[in-house]
C-alpha cells in the first residue's frame, strides 16, 4: 500500500475506510497485511498489544517483529519480553521518523553475552579420572575404615588413638586431596553478562552440568546488578582478573573472573594464551573500564552516607574442603553413637542391664555425639552471611547473621551510641606432654558505646570483619563509615 498524498486525492476503497496520517488509507477495511506494500514513514506507535503495536494508520496494527527490524524500537516503548527478543541486535532509535531525519539519534543496544570456559577433554577427563578416582575412593574410604576401627577398638594395637591420628586422618587428607584435584579439572566455570536483565552472574559447575545429583544445582553462583559494576582490573600478565564495584547503598563489592579468562585465553592458545586479551572483551561486554595493574580505589564514600558491609562468601573449592571434612566425621563418628542410643534405649527399657565399667563405657560412646554436633555447627558459622547495616538515615547500627537466607542473629544499637572500633589481637601458647609449643593468634573486632539505658556496650563483629583478606583495613573503613575512632591494641 503506497501513501497517496496530503491534499485527499487518493479514495479509500472502502466506505469505513479513511486517509490517514501521510495519506495512508486507514480503518478496519484496510487488508491485514497492509504494512508489507507501505512504503511511507514510520508509524506512530501508540501502544503495545501482546505481539503488535497499535499505530496511527492502516488497519491500526503492526507486528512488533516487522516494526522493529524495519524502523528500529519505537521511542517509549521496548520493555516487553517479545519486544526484548528483536531488539538486542537492532539500535534504539529517537524520534518520530525512527533514524529518517536529520534530528533523530540511534544509540546501540548492548548484547547479552555468555563467556563459557572449554570442559576438559574426553581423553583428558579419562586420564585425569584414572589417576585421582582410584586413590580419593582407595585412601579415602580406607582412612574412614580406619576412623571408626579405632574407635570401636580403643585397646587394640592398631587402633585407639594412634590409628585415629597416625593413619585414619592421613589416609583422609590424601584421599581428600585426590577428590580435590578430579574437580578441580572438571569444573566447568561461566560468566553471563544480561543487559535485558542488569544482572553479572559467574557459575562454577562441575563439566557444566551442576553438582550431582541435582543437575543445575552449581558448586558455586554469585549475581551482581550489571550496572553497580564499575571497573575491571589485571595485573600484567592479564590472567588475574576482579570486576570491581560498588551497590547503590554504597557497598563495594568484588567479583573473583580468574578462572574465566584463563580458561578462555587458554583454550584459543596454550602456548602463549592471550588472557589480557580475554579480560578486554569481558571489559567491553559489561561496558566498563579495563584497568592494568591500577591499585587505586573508587573514591570514598562521604561521611554520613548509609553504607552496607557484608562478609565475604566462601569460593567453591573451600567450600567443597569444608563439607568433606565435616562429614569425614561425622560418618565415622556415627556408627559408635547409633551404638550408645540403642544400647541406652534397652538400658532405660530394662532390656539391658549394665555393670559400672560398661556403663562408663557407654558415657564414653555418647560423648562422641558432640563431635557431629560441633562439625555440624562449624559449618552453619562458616556458611552464614553477616551483614552491618550503618543507616546515618534511621540512627541505627545493625549486626544480622542469616543461614541461607534465613536471620538467626540480628543486634541493634542506636549510631549516634557509638564511641570507637576496637582492635584486639593476642597470642596463647600451649606445650603438650611432649614438650611442643603450639602458638595461637587471637583477633577480636568490637564496636564499643554507651547508652544512657543500658551504659556500656559492645557489638561483636568478628565474624563479619575476619571473612576478608585484609581484615583490619576493612575495620578502619568500618570505623569511616559509622564516624567513630579505631583503637588498635
Amino acid at each position: 500500500m503506497s501513501p497517496g498524498n496530503s491534499d485527499g486525492d487518493q479514495d479509500p476503497i472502502s466506505k469505513n475506510n479513511w486517509i490517514g496520517p501521510d495519506g495512508t488509507e486507514s480503518g478496519p477495511d484496510v487488508p491485514e497485511d497492509w504494512y508489507l506494500t507501505y512504503d511511507g514513514p514510520a508509524p506512530v506507535v501508540e501502544d503495545v498489544y501482546d505481539e503488535n503495536y497499535a499505530v496511527d494508520r492502516g488497519n491500526g496494527a503492526v507486528p512488533v517483529d516487522f516494526y522493529i527490524k524495519k524502523w528500529g524500537v519505537p521511542e517509549g516503548f521496548g520493555k516487553t519480553d517479545h519486544e526484548k527478543k528483536w531488539s538486542m541486535d537492532q539500535p534504539w532509535w529517537k524520534g518520530r521518523d525512527s533514524g529518517m531525519g536529520d534530528d533523530d539519534e540511534a544509540v546501540i543496544l548492548k548484547l547479552d553475552k555468555d563467556f563459557t570456559t572449554e570442559p576438559i577433554s574426553v581423553i583428558g577427563f579419562i586420564a585425569l579420572s584414572i589417576f585421582t578416582v582410584p586413590g580419593a575412593v582407595i585412601f579415602g574410604g580406607l582412612g574412614v575404615w580406619l576412623l571408626f576401627f579405632s574407635i570401636m577398638n580403643p585397646y587394640h594395637e592398631d587402633g585407639g588413638l594412634e590409628g585415629f591420628f597416625c593413619f585414619g586422618i592421613p589416609l583422609i587428607f590424601v584421599g581428600l586431596v585426590s577428590l580435590l584435584i578430579w574437580i578441580s579439572g572438571v569444573i566447568k566455570e561461566r560468566l553471563r553478562v544480561q543487559h535485558s536483565r542488569d544482572r553479572l552472574t559467574f557459575q562454577a559447575t562441575i563439566l557444566g552440568l551442576g553438582l550431582p545429583p541435582l543437575r543445575g544445582l552449581s558448586l558455586l553462583s554469585e549475581k551482581r546488578r550489571l550496572s553497580e559494576a564499575v571497573y575491571l582490573e589485571t595485573d600484567k600478565d592479564g590472567d588475574d582478573a576482579m570486576v570491581h564495584g560498588r551497590s547503590s547503598e554504597g557497598v563495594e563489592w568484588e567479583l573473583d573472573i580468574c578462572g574465566v579468562v584463563r580458561g578462555l585465553g587458554e583454550s584459543e592458545n596454550a602456548y602463549n594464551p592471550p588472557y589480557q586479551k580475554k579480560a578486554r572483551e569481558i571489559a567491553e561486554a559489561i561496558g566498563i573500564e579495563f584497568r592494568i595493574g591500577v591499585e587505586e580505589k573508587p573514591e570514598t564514600i562521604p561521611f554520613g552516607q548509609d553504607r552496607e558491609f557484608i562478609s565475604d562468601a566462601w569460593g567453591a573449592v573451600s567450600g567443597t574442603i569444608a563439607v568433606l571434612f565435616a562429614s569425614i566425621f561425622c560418618v565415622a563418628f556415627l556408627p559408635p553413637i547409633v551404638d550408645s542410643v540403642v544400647n541406652l534405649t534397652n538400658l532405660l527399657t530394662g532390656e539391658l542391664e549394665l555393670e559400672a565399667q560398661q556403663l562408663a563405657n557407654l558415657l564414653f560412646q555418647m560423648s562422641f555425639l558432640l563431635v557431629p554436633l560441633i562439625a555440624l555447627g562449624w559449618l552453619f558459622k562458616k556458611f552464614s552471611v553477616h551483614r552491618l547495616r550503618v543507616q546515618h538515615g534511621t540512627d541505627l547500627l545493625i549486626f544480622d547473621s542469616t543461614f541461607r537466607g534465613r536471620s538467626w542473629r540480628v543486634k541493634e544499637r542506636r549510631l549516634s551510641e557509638s564511641l570507637y572500633l576496637r582492635y584486639h589481637k593476642w597470642t596463647e601458647t600451649g606445650t603438650d606432654s611432649d614438650g611442643n609449643r603450639t602458638t595461637t593468634t587471637h583477633r577480636e573486632y568490637e564496636i564499643h558505646g554507651h547508652s544512657d539505658e543500658e551504659g556500656e556496650w559492645k557489638l561483636d563483629i568478628t565474624s563479619m570483619v575476619e571473612t576478608f583478606d585484609d581484615s583490619t583495613k576493612m575495620a578502619r573503613e568500618i570505623a569511616r563509615a559509622i564516624g567513630i575512632e579505631f583503637r588498635r591494641e
